[in-house]
């Protein structure tokens, strides 16, 4: 197998301020429609410029530490999610946020060990309904966005077939 950091669906687990060690819930969210679970890398670095003042050649030399990352989910519902998917996970997920709970994301539930301490980083969220009205099968439009609230050291890739 050559793919990296799993397949699966993502799982994310709810914590209580009141009760922080065991999480009060743990939602299996859907697996993501084609455009899929993406994950976007920002540096988050220190860059400065070294100017030699030799006027008759200036030399420019550029120095910069990488700190770590900040990791982006994104996971998109965008074409197909049924209303059952929305209103006990999308609903659940947005109702802790708001309520200032703890939300830890594991990004695919066949790679455990990959999770994330997250917050929702979502402007909007958009609602469709797919066509047939009252035959419609399910919703459309749903994107959630996950962001790491503390600098990960590393980009936490593991090898194909982990």
């Amino acid at each position: 197998m050559s793919i990296i950091n799993g397949y699966s669906h993502p799982i994310v687990k709810l914590y209580d301020p009141r009760n922080p060690e065991e999480p009060s819930y743990v939602l299996e969210l859907p697996i993501t429609n084609s455009a899929g679970l993406v994950e976007s890398y920002q540096l988050r670095k220190i860059s400065h410029e070294l100017i030699g003042l030799n006027a008759a050649e200036p030399v420019i030399t550029t120095r910069q530490k990488i700190l770590g990352y900040t990791i982006t989910f994104t996971l998109n519902y965008n074409e197909y999610i049924t209303g059952d998917g929305l209103y006990n996970t999308v609903k659940t997920i947005f109702d802790a946020s708001k309520a200032g709970w703890r939300l830890v994301l594991m990004p695919r539930a066949d790679a455990p060990w990959r999770e994330f301490d997250v917050i929702l980083a979502n402007e909007t969220l958009e609602l469709g309904l797919n066509k047939g009205g009252i035959k419609a099968k399910a919703h459309r439009l749903p994107v959630l966005v996950f962001k790491t609230n503390n600098l990960e050291p590393d980009l936490k890739w593991f090898p194909p077939g982990t």
